[in-house]
């Protein structure tokens, strides 16, 4: 579902170089990168999602490559296959949870379809609360929220940047457990990258930066 070769990537003037393992990671897989602060974890998910691209190396996902793309193409392509949950979710706190799960259907050119992002609210236990203003609800309910958003155009990959790292044991299990279950159901490859070394247990493909 994703492959990544050979990436290299250098901050702008001149600065460090980043040289990344190679990555392969297929429909239901489930993949977990950790690495210390400075490793370049949230640089590498970007160049996986095509929000950076690579001074060397290639991203594809489903057999298309990100690298080759234009910028509108690429960003057409990330928002119909690529599901996104940020360290910082960056909701429009003028839309309530409803709008905002179906906000990435309208950046994507999609049809919005509400009985979509409906479906997931309910998998997730939120259906009730579909209405409500997103500074309403609880941080874990937040989460629950941009999950959903990540998955509602059907992603062929899903990508979690340090998912649990602000959350007690139990918050981090539920919410890993939540991330397994959804890209399963979805049949999404799912990649984590986080310096939580918690989340070593549960993940049997790893790869350390």
């Amino acid at each position: 579902m994703i492959e990544a070769r050979q990436l290299q990537y250098t901050y702008a003037g001149g600065g460090q170089v980043l040289q990344f393992p190679d990555i392969s990671c297929g429909s239901r897989e489930k993949l977990l990168i950790t690495g210390p602060s400075g490793s370049g974890k949230t640089t590498l998910l970007h160049l996986l999602a095509g929000l950076r691209l690579p001074q060397k190396g290639e991203v594809k996902v489903k057999g298309e490559s990100l690298t080759n793309m234009s910028s509108a193409a690429r960003d057409r392509f990330r928002g119909q296959q690529i599901g996104i949950v940020f360290q910082q979710m960056h909701f429009v706190h003028s839309l309530n949870v409803l709008e905002n799960i179906m906000l990435p259907q309208y950046t994507a050119g999609l049809r919005q379809d509400a009985g979509r992002a409906e479906s997931l609210l309910e998998q997730l236990g939120l259906l009730a609360k579909k209405n409500k203003n997103i500074r309403h609800l609880s941080q874990g309910e937040q989460q629950r929220v941009a999950i959903a958003r990540a998955l509602v155009n059907k992603p062929a990959l899903l990508l979690a940047d340090e998912p649990t790292s602000s959350l007690d044991d139990a918050d981090s299990q539920r919410v890993i457990r939540l991330l397994e279950e959804m890209a399963t159901r979805e049949e999404a490859a799912l990649l984590v990258v986080t310096h939580d070394q918690r989340l070593k247990d549960v993940f049997s493909q790893q790869i350390a930066l």
